[in-house]
């Protein structure tokens, strides 16, 4: 994955996230009613772990926006800039990622290290490399569904040519 070009990603999309906007209404001033307007699609073609670090990606500017709006954060203010909720969040987003991880491949997340602290570590990389491993086993070897349909495939050739 090519980190280095993520912030022009997010960068090339800030104005599709502001167009979209977010519902937001306030009971001080229902005239301040605001639809959200569309919703991003997003998926990496083979890898739920690359898609999930471009999701929090936009939803960290997305929620700047939201705070912006209901006047939490000025115009200058990231919420990154709060080094606490800064660590709430990545935490929870890439706890997130491993649950859905789990579901989908059955291992935790790839690259959460970038999504908890931003960079790539070894220990990381390391991760990555044991989780890749176990879900090549999963895949090949314990995957029941697949496994069964392999096996009924190769008795249905024997059965052929007999």
């Amino acid at each position: 994955m090519r980190y280095d070009r993520l912030q022009i990603l997010i960068d090339s999309l800030r104005q599709h996230v502001a167009n979209y906007g977010c519902f937001f209404y306030s009971a001080a001033n229902p005239d301040s009613l605001q639809l959200q307007k569309g919703v991003f699609r997003t998926n990496c073609m083979d890898c739920l772990d690359r898609t999930n670090v471009v999701q929090s990606l936009l939803a960290t500017e997305n929620l700047n926006l939201v705070l912006r709006r209901m006047g939490i954060l000025s115009p200058a203010d990231n919420v990154l800039d709060q080094l606490e909720f800064q660590h709430i969040f990545k935490n929870a987003w890439a706890d997130h990622a491993d649950l859905i991880s789990i579901q989908y491949a059955g291992t935790g997340a790839l690259k959460t290290d970038f999504t908890r602290m931003g960079v790539r570590t070894k220990y990381g990389l390391l991760q990555d490399g044991w989780n890749s491993a176990v879900r090549y086993v999963f895949n090949n070897f314990t995957d029941g569904i697949r496994t069964d349909a392999l096996r009924f495939s190769r008795v249905r050739s024997i059965w052929r040519s007999i």
